[in-house]
């Protein structure tokens, strides 16, 4: 969602690289073009709310949609904080970005946010955000559960143990006889 941004004059850009333990902001003061960065450590959903309401306004201040989720911006907003959230896969990085708090992002969500160059999302309910958070847990026990069956036919191929023939991979007949298999094997090395 694209916002009509206030003015660059009157405003402060606060770019905030958010973590779960330790985030990091910069300023961006459009008078007199200075960036001042800031570590803040500690919860973002408490410490940055808390250095958020230390900055002079007017601002407006952005975060990158996240592990962190929205509840950053949703109680920033019951304090009347102009807090927005952008879409990471719409920011270009160098091949190099690969360290976790570093002040360049920080520094450069300020700079982008005040040429309006991000693209912003929507912040979704928290009802709608728990139904997404549970449509992407069933789908990643989904893949994780595809994962583990491959293994462990893959596991059984390399020590040419195969299942009996017409039985369905997966299947009732499949599963008692992998139990079946556990047993076996567990019983051969007792005897041994």
């Amino acid at each position: 969602m694209d916002e009509e941004a206030p003015t660059m004059e009157s405003m402060r850009w606060v770019g905030v690289d958010v973590h779960a333990k330790e985030s990091l902001a910069a300023v961006l003061d459009p008078t007199t073009g200075e960036i001042n960065t800031q570590r803040i450590s500690g919860r973002p959903g408490e410490a940055v709310l808390e250095w958020l309401a230390t900055v002079a306004p007017p601002f407006r201040a952005v975060y990158e949609a996240g592990p962190t989720g929205y509840g950053l911006v949703r109680r920033a907003r019951e304090r009347g904080l102009d807090v927005v959230v952008c879409a990471p896969g719409h920011i270009l990085k160098n091949a190099t970005d690969h360290i976790k708090v570093y002040k360049g992002d920080a520094v450069r969500l300020a700079r982008l946010l005040s040429a309006g160059e991000l693209r912003l999302v929507r912040v979704p309910e928290p009802d709608e955000e728990h139904l997404r958070d549970l449509v992407r847990s069933r789908e990643d026990l989904r893949v994780d559960l595809t994962r583990i069956r491959n293994r462990i036919g893959k596991f059984l191929l390399r020590r040419e143990i195969y299942a009996p023939q017409h039985t369905e991979t997966w299947g009732v007949l499949h599963r008692k006889w992998l139990r079946g298999v556990g047993g076996q094997k567990s019983d051969q090395a007792s005897a041994d």
